[in-house]
């Protein structure tokens, strides 16, 4: 556990030294949930590129060392910042909300510590890939086509096996129970970097109450998602939403660079990554204020996941899926797609909406009641993606009810950071 924590550091300082000169303009909560993100790119390129050199060796050692020079950056001058948003008005309640998020932090790492990581999802995807990649010291050709392990989704990207196999060298060993400490780290950076955007952006008490929300939002950091790609998807949604509103704001070169790095996160977790950077991509293109240069905003959110789905071609050749089957796209299976579309929405509204009724008629009611902010650029966005599961779900080879069934409230609860950001930026007044 030792040498997972420091792990966890070294990745987040190296991440940091990485990223600094995007971060100048952004509060020290930020820093550290772009510094984690970061720091677990490069550990997945630092792991491949041992890969390559020395398969088969124990990595620790020259993990470690490639690390440390990461850091060496560190040791320069820094770079101008911007002060911190600060408050007074409400120091005590922030204080109070703040102590309460990390409470839910803290009972979130205590329930992934309790046990091994055992979803479903772990055992038949990413624990088996991580496991795979840490044994052999190699990312074997198997991974992809084997037809004996079809079910290990082969054509999702391998970014969350590689960080969990370079947790595994820097300890030496495979540990299901403490390899977990990456999720409530990932879920502290959410928490961390919702209440850091809201604080700059003025809206203090409001990060406040979005940061004790996150800590305690159990639907998503359960154990039942521990070693699952979900919580660090959460977070990559959280910091691309939160570079976009800069977008909106500012024509900075360092907003360009964190919606780069946000999206080749997003898109080197899980597919809906990539389809998230896309749909961000026409957000900007339909709200974009007049007069302000669509390329690149555009270019940072669609080239690093089409540059990631091009290498990742390159290296593993074709991937089939077998969990969907797009033929019904083809117009003389549309009357099947849209019954199939039918049948998935049905069971979403039965299952999942009607079992969420009173908190989702809640957050209605308080957006009919709160003004407008610039957050809700993002609320388009939230509701296409969410509309996307379910046209997933109608495409799903195993049944449109049992992937909806299944599936679709998980992967939708991940947007929920997102949603907290228009609802914190509702709340209180400027520095309140």
């Amino acid at each position: 556990m030792i040498a997972v924590v420091l792990a966890l550091v070294a990745t987040t300082l190296s991440g940091y030294a990485l990223v600094r000169p995007l971060l100048r303009d952004v509060s020290r909560s930020e820093r550290f949930a772009w510094s984690l993100v970061a720091g677990l790119l490069a550990q997945a390129v630092l792991l491949l590129v041992l890969i390559g050199f020395v398969s088969g060796a124990d990595f620790a050692a020259p993990l470690a060392l490639l690390t440390v020079i990461l850091m060496t950056p560190l040791l320069l001058k820094r770079p101008g910042e911007q002060p911190t948003a600060r408050g007074t008005r409400f120091l005590a309640a922030v204080r109070i909300l703040l102590g309460a998020a990390a409470a839910g932090v803290v009972l979130f790492g205590l329930s992934a510590l309790s046990e091994p990581m055992w979803t479903v999802d772990y055992l038949a995807i990413w624990g088996f890939k991580a496991k795979t990649i840490f044994l052999t010291g190699s990312v074997p050709d198997r991974l992809f086509h084997d037809p004996a392990t079809a079910w290990s989704h082969p054509q999702y990207p391998l970014l969350l096996p590689l960080d969990l196999a370079a947790l595994a060298s820097w300890a030496r060993r495979w540990d299901d129970r403490v390899l977990a400490l990456l999720y409530p780290a990932c879920h502290a950076a959410t928490a961390l970097a919702a209440f850091g955007f809201l604080a700059r952006r003025g809206r203090l008490l409001g990060g406040a109450i979005v940061a004790a929300l996150l800590g305690v939002f159990y639907p998503l950091y359960a154990a039942a998602n521990v070693g699952m790609a979900e919580i660090p998807l959460a977070l990559g949604f959280t910091l691309l939403s939160c570079a976009l509103l800069d977008a909106f704001d500012a024509d900075s070169s360092l907003v360009v660079g964190r919606l780069a790095v946000a999206a080749l996160f997003c898109a080197a977790i899980k597919v809906e990554g990539s389809l998230f950077s896309g749909l961000a991509a026409l957000t900007w293109l339909a709200q974009r204020p007049r007069g302000k240069p669509w390329l690149p905003v555009t270019a940072s959110l669609l080239l690093p996941p089409a540059t990631l789905a091009l290498v990742m071609r390159l290296a593993r050749g074709s991937v089939m899926s077998q969990t969907f089957d797009f033929s019904l796209l083809s117009p003389y299976r549309w009357g099947e797609w849209i019954a199939r579309i039918g049948e998935a929405a049905s069971s979403i509204v039965r299952i999942e909406i009607a079992a969420a009724a009173l908190p989702l008629a809640a957050l209605l009611g308080f957006f009919l009641l709160t003004r407008r902010r610039g957050s809700d650029r993002l609320l388009p966005l939230l509701a296409a993606q969410s509309l996307a599961y379910v046209a997933a779900c109608s495409l799903c080879s195993y049944g449109a009810a049992w992937m909806a069934e299944t599936s679709w409230a998980r992967i939708t609860c991940a947007l929920f950071p997102v949603l907290s950001l228009s609802v914190g930026q509702r709340l209180g007044s400027t520095n309140a």
